[in-house]
């Protein structure tokens, strides 16, 4: 059987220092876990990742070349395994706001589960509200196609009602966590006044 295809979902753009960080760690925890094939970056700003990210052996593509690519692999048998960058996106506080998530988000998560064998596993997550509309649509996508999604607060956790969620820290959280189990946390050096 052929290896599965990667994607990395939802990255927005590097010029948004903390999307750029999410996207990087995001990448780093699949290497961790042990993927070594390349992974494809899907993002809304695809120009901006241009040379940003330290890993050489991934493939940046647009939100509109990964609609095209999934649409022609509709009948695909190959495995794909997707995973969403950890933040804050999956949200619609407003109409406005709802429809925007539900068109750039919404369309990835859609698109993903159309064809052969996928799973979706979403690193950690602040998500909603879902109150909407759109809000409410987003969120039943999220229910019915996302395997495993990790959420960062109680507040996600019970707004989104996911069965296959998982309460955890920020990836920056546990980032930094890491970092101080394995001493390699540098301390700021006292100054004398």
């Amino acid at each position: 059987m052929n290896a599965p295809e990667y994607f990395l979902l939802h990255a927005y753009s590097s010029h948004n220092s903390g999307d750029g960080l999410l996207v990087k760690l995001s990448l780093k925890a699949i290497r961790a876990a042990g993927v070594t094939r390349t992974i494809t970056v899907v993002c809304l700003d695809k120009a901006s990742f241009a040379g940003y990210l330290d890993d050489p052996n991934i493939k940046l593509i647009s939100l509109g070349e990964f609609l095209r690519s999934r649409i022609c692999q509709v009948f695909s048998r190959r495995r794909t395994i997707y995973f969403g960058v950890g933040g804050g996106y999956l949200r619609a506080s407003s109409k406005s706001e709802g429809w925007k998530s539900l068109i750039a988000h919404g369309s990835q998560i859609f698109m993903s589960s159309l064809g052969g064998h996928s799973r979706r596993i979403y690193f950690p997550q602040s998500v909603g509200p879902f109150d909407t509309r759109p809000g409410k649509m987003l969120a039943s996508l999220v229910r019915r196609h996302v395997e495993r999604i990790f959420l960062r607060d109680d507040k996600s956790v019970l707004e989104l009602a996911h069965p296959g969620a998982t309460r955890t820290g920020d990836l920056v959280v546990l980032e930094i966590a890491r970092d101080v189990m394995a001493g390699t946390v540098r301390r700021p050096v006292a100054v004398d006044p």
